[in-house]
């Protein structure tokens, strides 16, 4: 049967980290390429008037901070589409259109590494899940703590 729409907690949710739903990263802080904080704002989701996908929208007075010193973006498959985060980042990639990385997963930026489709194109999720350990194996020796 279908679920009511209503907000359900599973275990995920409940790891301890407070939650804050219809919000946007507007820009990452940081010094000597150390992050420091998100900049970020609260927003609508409201539909385009010829109908799609919705969008959104900024709610004026919301904006935040929150501290971070670490940021996973998790985006499931999204091409591989060559959009501004790489480009600004010079990302590289791979004769297939992927993003190219080494054998711990992290890219030609250090520090920054990806799992799953966007390294691996799309496939099963059980390749995802390996990669995104061999990811985190990669991102724990890259902290020194192997």
């Amino acid at each position: 049967p279908l679920w009511p729409i209503q907000l359900r907690q599973t275990h995920a949710h409940k790891e301890g980290g407070d939650l804050r739903w219809s919000v946007m990263t507007k820009k990452f802080v940081g010094d000597n390429n150390i992050l420091k904080k998100l900049k970020c704002v609260e927003v609508e989701w409201k539909a385009k008037e010829k109908g799609g996908p919705l969008l959104p929208i900024e709610k004026e007075g919301t904006d935040f901070e929150v501290e971070a010193d670490l940021v996973l973006l998790a985006m499931g498959f999204l091409g591989p589409e060559k959009n501004k985060i790489f480009k600004d980042m010079e990302i590289s990639f791979d004769q297939k259109g992927n993003v190219k990385s080494d054998e711990k997963n992290m890219t030609n930026v250090p520090g920054v590494f990806v799992a799953g489709d966007i390294t691996l194109g799309q496939s099963l999720v059980v390749k995802a899940i390996a990669d995104g350990k061999r990811a985190a194996r990669g991102i724990m020796m890259y902290l020194g703590k192997s």
